[in-house]
């Protein structure tokens, strides 16, 4: 039951930003990378519900297949409702699902700058539960626009969960370049599981296409 409201979270949240996308308001970035430890699947949207309402969703969702058969694929999926309190700073409360914690609702904050030439968004969070934890998201995106048919493209992506000790990282690096909507290039994700940071690498290339 607690898989499926948060997947119906998801999916609402993904059905309101491509009502969005149709209108030219919001496109939906789509990304697939497939790199040599294995394929990985990201979506991260944060829109109002409609133009001008101080209520909207941040819903991301990321997959990971490992090449090796023995090793269990991971996912870690965020559906938050929020509410803009001014132009950059948000509240939000949802639900996490991730195949590291399960399933645990969260409250969180958020600064987020979005123009034609960057994206930035900070999110610290905390678990609602008594063995819950803080977590730190965030991701800066550069793209600027030249006004040229290719352009550069840039994109950093971190996250960091703990309570008294280290319990899950990641950074997530993308460079590469950028024509229309579609933006491909070298792709680097790194994990770090544990107290004692046992790392995981996973080198490829990406492929970014906004909906």
């Amino acid at each position: 039951m607690r898989y499926l409201i948060t997947l119906l979270f998801a999916s609402l949240s993904l059905q309101l930003y491509a009502q969005e996308a149709k209108q030219r308001l919001a496109p939906i970035p789509v990304e697939l990378m497939v790199g040599d430890d294995g394929y990985f699947f990201m979506i991260s949207l944060n829109r109002p519900i409609s133009p001008g309402s101080k209520f909207g969703f941040f819903t991301q969702l990321s997959y990971l297949i490992d090449h090796k058969k023995e090793v269990p694929n991971s996912i870690n999926t965020e559906a938050m409702g929020t509410y803009t309190l001014d132009e950059n700073f948000n509240l939000a409360a949802g639900t996490r699902l991730n195949s590291f914690t399960g399933f645990k609702p969260l409250l969180a904050v958020s600064y987020n700058i979005f123009n034609k030439n960057i994206g930035l968004f900070i999110q610290p969070s905390i678990e609602i539960h008594k063995d819950g934890f803080f977590e730190f998201f965030g991701f800066f995106e550069w793209h600027p626009n030249y006004g040229k048919k290719i352009n550069p493209f840039f994109r950093l992506q971190l996250l960091s969960d703990f309570d008294d000790e280290h319990i899950y990282s990641y950074h997530l690096w993308r460079v590469g370049i950028k024509y229309k909507n579609l933006a491909f290039g070298p792709a680097a994700n790194f994990r770090y599981l544990g107290p004692e940071g046992n790392d995981k690498h996973n080198y490829g290339v990406f492929l970014r296409l906004s909906l």
